[in-house]
Formats: structure tokens, C-alpha cells, sequence
């Protein structure tokens, strides 16, 4: 579990360093089960960039439940606003894999 907190905090400052001008934000579910468990991944120029950066942090986490890997997934939005209404969460105009 470490591992994972010491990880969301590199990748929340990654995140806050980026430019918000950037139409892609992306997030990265640890377990693609769990979608309430997510880690923001940051604001990106395309989608191809959101793909590869998700994908990238993906290869990288070794989570194991019961002796299996567990499978993580990501999603990519487009033109994303944190609607207040809804506790902060991210409305997107369109969401990509």
C-alpha cells in the first residue's frame, strides 16, 4: 500500500504542474474493478498523450490480490469541469479509453 500512496503523490504533483489549458485529463483506476479508486494522472495537449501516460503508470503498479495481478484501466476525457453539485466530481464533454 505504500507503494501506491508514495505513487499518487508523484503523480498529484505531476498533475498540478501541468497546464490546465490542455483539453485531455487523465485518470488511472490501480484496480479496473474499483472505479471509486482512482488517481489523477494529469492535463495532456492530445489523447494519444493521455493513452500513453496512463498506460505507462499502468505497467508500472504491481498490485496483487489473492496471488493474481490485479487488471488496472484508465480513461481519458475531453474539455473535463469539476462540477461542485455533483462532491467535485469531473464532467467531461467526452471520455476515451
Amino acid at each position: 500500500m505504500l507503494k501506491i500512496h508514495n505513487l499518487r503523490i508523484v503523480i498529484l504533483a505531476l498533475a498540478l504542474s501541468g497546464c490546465d489549458q490542455a483539453p485531455w485529463k487523465g485518470w488511472v483506476y490501480p484496480n479496473g474493478a474499483v472505479l471509486t479508486d482512482d488517481i489523477p494522472i494529469g492535463a495532456f495537449s492530445s489523447l494519444e498523450e493521455c493513452r500513453k501516460s496512463a498506460r505507462n503508470i499502468l505497467d508500472r503498479l504491481n498490485i496483487y490480490e489473492g496471488g493474481e495481478k490485479v487488471q488496472g484501466d484508465y480513461e481519458c476525457g475531453f474539455k473535463c469541469k469539476e462540477d461542485g453539485g455533483l462532491g467535485g466530481l469531473n464532467v467531461c464533454e467526452k471520455t476515451e479509453r
